[in-house]
């Protein structure tokens, strides 16, 4: 899919244009022994007249290729480049200048491989385990401590006094939760009761890391390379957190302006919500899994060597761009070569797909993209965090708006999720519902599978897409897509 422009252009096509030029600089002209505007034409000719006339004949070429290309309502890949065996132009002597132009012709796109592309979607479904955790989660996040008399437990909140054995002058207030888990030196603690004397090996306990046991023990800014060696810390406080009961007051905390009356809407919702949470990480990974076979089954064609040409064109008029020394004997490798050919073939699938479907992004999708970033983050419910954050999130979402990066980000994210619900609602798609636990075991097996598969190489192993992390969303602070997609000829 390629062509080539001849373009010729005569002395009558510029003169006119070069003399006006010529006349408009003479009069900005600034020579010794001459008034400004008052510069012979001859001499401003002689300074002026080459370059005026390369950039003339530049802006007629762009002129005729433009008008041409919108008459004829062409479509191209990419700008037209000088063909291979383009003469060369003489600019000193000739007076009629030739042009031969390749161009890449776009391919046409046809949806009809959709009636019967086989493609598999799950919906993940939440198992009264998963419930039962999140609930606990929120009647944790909403409780309150208190101050207790018995035994350390894991996940108590202490009040210390700590003291340096190595340095008598080293002993401060400190606070810590013990979470034998986490941070396995305060293990120790669990079983003690108010006053009790307990000894940590500093050095063990943080692996000679001074600077993280400093932290660990809120240590002064002065003190902090004295966090080593043995401590002893007196308990003087323990306080447990007392989870929330479930209740009226507990469904408002938890989510605000929904309407629950009792433990059975408050299990539904947190299902609803978890299958959902659950969709954003499925619909990446349905993404990423159909976008090869997708473009393999449309299998748009390219003139090859012209497509090439091109490439290295691009390389070179790069290069020149960066004032570095031009590499002439530049060539395309043939995995950047089919990458860029499937990231152009992806992105004419896509335009396609977006015309057909009128699918668009407003900007007000995109803010709303930040707003659900922003409330996974801080593991707040989207619908709710608006309330929840108030100012604060719209401070933030306004910082993140400032961003051209984040904002292309989060522009590409919403619409690779409007295109995969097409593909979806469009394919011949099968969809099974499962539990997290399961879809993790369905796409482990796929890569297992593939891994066993003979390994592909060159041509064949470009361009390959990644697959999501494997990690469960309703733990995870923010998700993120990945640019996984390779180079195409529109960046």
């Amino acid at each position: 899919m390629s062509a080539q422009l001849k373009i010729s252009i005569e002395e009558l096509d510029y003169k006119e244009r070069v003399k006006k030029e010529l006349n408009k600089l003479r009069v900005k002209v600034n020579m010794p022994g001459f008034r400004q505007g008052h510069v012979p034409v001859g001499l401003v000719q002689k300074m002026y007249g080459r370059s005026v006339l390369v950039e003339e004949i530049n802006k007629i070429l762009q002129e005729s290729v433009g008008k041409f290309l919108e008459d004829e309502k062409i479509d191209l890949l990419g700008a037209p480049f000088p063909a291979q065996d383009s003469p060369e132009i003489d600019f000193e002597n000739d007076t009629q200048f030739d042009f031969t132009l390749n161009v890449l012709l776009t391919p046409e796109v046809n949806l009809d491989f959709l009636k019967t592309f086989p493609a598999a979607y799950y919906k993940i479904k939440a198992t009264d385990a998963v419930i039962d955790e999140q609930i606990n989660a929120l009647r944790q996040r909403f409780g309150t401590e208190e101050e207790v008399a018995d035994a350390v437990k894991d996940h108590d909140f202490l009040f210390c006094s700590y003291q340096s054995q190595d340095n008598i002058d080293i002993k401060a207030p400190t606070t810590f939760i013990v979470e034998k888990a986490l941070n396995a030196w305060t293990a120790a603690f669990i079983g003690h009761t108010v006053n009790d004397v307990v000894e940590v090996d500093i050095d063990k306990a943080f692996d000679g890391d001074i600077e993280k046991a400093s932290k660990a023990l809120n240590m002064a800014e002065e003190q902090k390379s004295q966090a080593k060696g043995v401590f002893t810390f007196t308990i003087t406080k323990i306080n447990r957190l007392k989870l929330a009961e479930i209740n009226a007051d507990f469904y408002t905390k938890a989510y605000p302006g929904r309407e629950i009356k009792n433990e059975k809407d408050l299990r539904k919702i947190v299902a609803e919500d978890h299958s959902a949470m659950c969709a954003e990480t499925v619909g990446v990974w349905f993404f990423n899994t159909h976008f090869e076979p997708i473009v393999k089954t449309v299998n748009l064609k390219y003139d090859d060597e012209m497509l090439r040409q091109f490439m290295e064109h691009q390389k070179q008029t790069q290069e020149r761009q960066q004032e570095v020394e031009t590499i002439e004997d530049y060539t395309v490798s043939d995995e950047e070569f089919e990458g860029t050919k499937k990231g152009t073939s992806w992105q004419l699938i896509q335009q396609k797909l977006m015309d057909t479907y009128g699918i668009k992004v407003e900007m007000d999708e995109v803010k709303q993209a930040a707003k659900e970033q922003i409330s996974r983050y801080f593991g707040f419910d989207p619908k709710t965090a608006d309330t929840q954050l108030g100012e604060y999130m719209e401070n933030m979402v306004a910082n993140i708006m400032k961003d051209e990066k984040q904002v292309r980000e989060l522009y590409s994210r919403a619409l690779d999720k409007k295109i995969t619900q097409v593909l979806i609602e469009n394919a011949q798609t099968t969809t099974k519902e499962v539990t997290w636990d399961e879809f993790l075991e369905i796409i482990d097996a796929k890569k297992e599978k593939s891994a066993a598969a003979p390994k592909k190489t060159g041509k064949a192993a470009a361009a390959k897409k990644e697959t999501p992390a494997d990690k469960k969303p309703a733990t995870a602070k923010k998700s993120k897509k990945e640019n996984t997609e390779p180079e195409s000829l529109f960046e």
